[in-house]
């Protein structure tokens, strides 16, 4: 098998027919794939994903430190609650 580079094609010497229409296909597909990739598109689309992303860690990252003080705070409760021992202490407790 010889290879020739032909106006920007390689050209394959020896092969069946068949094995050549294949390859060319290939290579056209190739081609065609990526003259439709646009670069510019894709980094923007990633932009903005990635930008949405950080935008969505900011607010897990508030809502962390809002849960991290209210359990805080239940703790704090906790430790320092005291059992009542009547019926109206208990009430007097809730309300």
């Amino acid at each position: 098998m010889t290879l020739d580079k032909q106006n920007g094609v390689l050209i394959v010497r020896n092969k069946p027919p068949r094995d050549k229409e294949a390859m060319e296909r290939d290579l056209a597909n190739l081609d065609l794939s990526s003259s439709l990739f646009d670069y510019e598109k894709f980094v923007a689309a990633l932009n903005d994903v990635l930008e949405e992303r950080l935008q969505q860690w900011s607010e897990y990252e508030g809502s962390f430190d809002r849960l991290l003080i209210w359990l805080s705070e239940a703790e704090t409760a906790l430790e320092n609650y005291a059992p009542k021992s009547t019926l109206d202490e208990k009430q007097e407790q809730y309300n």
